[in-house]
């Protein structure tokens, strides 16, 4: 239970991380452009 909860945590906190990178790099495309 407490591994599948782990693994799911980790899922999300990869898509978390991902979103975040994306919208620092339009973030700064913008402000460039």
């Amino acid at each position: 239970m407490f591994v599948f909860f782990s693994s799911r945590l980790g899922c999300f906190l990869s898509l978390l991380v991902s979103a975040g990178l994306t919208i620092l790099l339009l973030l700064v495309l913008n402000s460039c452009g």
